[in-house]
């Protein structure tokens, strides 16, 4: 949980689940991009803002100073893989690797600007688990129709957006510390609630349960928990994989 790792799973788990949305087989080469790449943008913003982050991830920024060593091999290891997996992705895939990657070297000048973390950190997380999943396939992506990778984008991405809307409640940046936490929870909410109703709307009923999960998390958060600090990291954060695994289950069964 306090090394990222928890966080990275979100993200092969999103790519499958897009891809049972989408139709297609999401090879290992995009799951192993996604998790690292996730892994590694977060793990370094872990060490680079520790003094930073003591006041708000207490027990988080502990950890991190006390693993500190071990902690930079992880992430080291993880940016080997991950660059070698992201040779093995189709072409078209590497646009959107390259896209993601640059936000995700620019997200320690960028995510203190007022109103702009929530809205590119979501872009690049889509870009990640929707369009390498689309682009790995592109001749079944076109069989699925432009409408529905429209939707699961659309669905995936409120669902993370509400993520971060709350994650930011911890941390006390982008438009949440200006919105107040409680009209930042009802935000966060209604993403789940839209993103629950296009998911059926445009039959893709298995993805309703990420932001179904979602939207069951930030209830829990906004009752107080005992430790906010380790249910954000775990039960927020753990909400994404937990809806994504679930929204597989009807494929499973057929």
């Amino acid at each position: 949980m306090f090394s990222s790792i928890w966080a990275a799973l979100v993200a092969p788990a999103l790519m499958l689940a897009s891809g049972s949305a989408l139709g297609v087989a999401v090879p290992t080469s995009a799951l192993a991009f996604g998790f690292c790449g996730v892994l590694v943008v977060y793990g370094v913003d872990r060490l680079r803002d520790l003094d930073r982050d003591r006041s708000t991830s207490p027990a988080r920024s502990a950890f991190v100073a006390r693993h500190r060593a071990r902690l930079v091999t992880l992430y080291g290891a993880a940016a080997l893989v991950g660059a070698g997996a992201a040779l093995a992705l189709p072409r078209p895939a590497w646009a959107l690797a390259a896209v993601a990657g640059g936000l995700g070297l620019l997200h320690r000048r960028l995510k203190h600007v007022p109103l702009l973390k929530t809205g590119y950190v979501t872009l690049a997380w889509v870009v990640v688990t929707v369009g390498i999943p689309a682009c790995t396939h592109p001749s079944a992506t076109a069989r699925a129709g432009s409408g529905s990778l429209a939707a699961v984008a659309l669905v995936v991405g409120a669902a993370i957006a509400a993520n971060l809307v709350v994650s930011n409640l911890r941390d006390g940046e982008s438009g949440a510390a200006f919105v107040g936490p409680q009209t930042a929870l009802r935000v966060a909410l209604g993403c789940c609630a839209a993103a629950g109703l296009l998911a059926l709307a445009a039959d893709e009923a298995g993805l309703a349960a990420i932001p179904a999960v979602q939207a069951a998390a930030i209830v829990g958060l906004a009752r107080g928990p005992a430790d906010p600090e380790r249910y954000g990291l775990l039960q927020i954060d753990g909400a994404l994989t937990a809806g994504a695994v679930l929204s597989l289950v009807p494929s499973w069964i057929a």
